[in-house]
């Protein structure tokens, strides 16, 4: 039954990632691009990358079914987001703005802080869950911006299937990894990836809110 459950939400995964990706890059090529960010993309293009090597990680101290489908999962994330950044750059009436800008700036100061603390405490600049803070740095605060942006200047570049996918993929991810975190115990790649994709939930329903309001 177990087993059932997760090829059932791994295949969940899968369908609903296409959606999310061709729903979202349609909507941006035949309606809008309002209120979207290239640098959000961009960061989220990191932001699945790091998680990748993350997951790529946990597989390694543990292999299982649930992290294999991580992975593939995660290797979909890649693809849309380069996709996403890529069509936004081409469609975009202004690829670059000063909210970008900034976005990237306190991304910076936030990464650089994060490596700080990881020298301070003599902690290796590749592990995990000094990755898993980037990760979660790149993701959130590009989030939060972004929804602040929409509070200013609308939010009708995301389209509505984008949105409510993302939160249910985002979802089943958190469920695969703590799955995943039961089996094989507390590893620090599983930490790194739990601690990114609960800041990438809380952010997206602080977006989510915004955009309905």
């Amino acid at each position: 039954m177990k087993k059932q459950i997760n090829l059932i939400l791994f295949y969940f995964q899968l369908v609903l990632g296409i959606v999310f990706g061709v729903s979202q890059i349609i909507h941006m090529i035949n309606n809008s691009t309002q209120g979207l960010s290239l640098s959000m993309f961009i960061f989220a293009f990191l932001f699945v990358s790091i998680n990748f090597t993350l997951g790529l990680g946990a597989h390694r101290v543990r292999a299982s079914t649930v992290t294999k489908q991580i992975l593939i999962v995660l290797i979909i994330g890649v693809v849309v987001y380069f996709l996403f950044s890529l069509v936004l750059a081409i469609k975009a009436e202004v690829m670059w703005d000063l909210n970008d800008t900034i976005t990237t700036i306190i991304v910076l100061l936030f990464s650089a802080a994060n490596f700080i603390y990881g020298r301070y405490k003599k902690i290796k600049i590749f592990d995990p869950i000094i990755k898993g803070n980037y990760s979660l740095i790149f993701k959130s605060i590009p989030q939060l911006f972004l929804a602040y942006k929409i509070s200013k200047n609308g939010g009708h570049g995301l389209d509505v299937i984008m949105i409510f996918s993302f939160h249910a993929l985002t979802l089943a991810r958190i469920f695969q990894i703590f799955q995943s975190i039961f089996e094989a115990g507390w590893d620090r790649n599983r930490i790194g990836l739990a601690i990114s994709e609960i800041g990438n939930e809380i952010t997206w329903t602080i977006v989510t809110i915004v955009r309905f309001v």
